[in-house]
C-alpha cells in the first residue's frame, strides 16, 4: 500500500502541473466565433480568428483603410477594416491573429490586430 501512496501521489501532482499548463498558461491555438460579439453595440471586443490569405489583403480601396476576410471556428466569415497605419508588418505571412474592435455593419472594424 506504501508503493503505491509513493507512486500515485507525485504522478497526480505532475499531472495537475500540466493541466494547468495547458488550460491556463498555453495559448489556445484555435480559432474564436463571432457569436460573443454583438453586432449593434460599439464595445470593442477580441476574437481569435484565422485570416484567409489566399484571397489577399486589400490595401487599395481606400486611402486610410486596408481590408481581408477572416473566419471563425464556427466557418463565419466576415471582413475587416483597419487603418493601414495599424495593420502589422507580418500579417502577411500570419495564419491566426487576434482581432480587436466591434462590428460596423457587416465590416468588423479592428482598432488592433496581434499575429499569433
Amino acid at each position: 500500500m506504501k508503493k503505491v501512496q509513493t507512486f500515485i501521489l507525485p504522478l497526480l501532482g505532475i499531472a495537475a502541473v500540466i493541466m494547468i499548463y495547458v488550460f491556463y498558461f498555453s495559448p489556445a491555438k484555435r480559432p474564436g466565433t463571432f457569436d460573443e460579439i454583438d453586432k449593434d453595440a460599439h464595445v470593442q471586443k477580441e476574437v481569435k480568428v484565422r485570416i484567409l490569405q489566399n484571397e489577399g489583403i486589400d490595401r487599395n480601396s481606400s486611402p486610410e483603410k486596408a481590408y481581408f476576410n477572416v473566419l471563425d471556428a464556427k466557418g463565419v466569415r466576415a471582413r475587416v477594416a483597419i487603418n493601414k497605419a495599424d495593420l502589422p508588418l507580418n500579417i502577411d505571412k500570419a495564419d491566426l491573429i487576434t482581432i480587436i474592435g466591434h462590428f460596423h455593419g457587416q465590416i468588423f472594424d479592428a482598432v488592433e490586430i496581434i499575429v499569433h
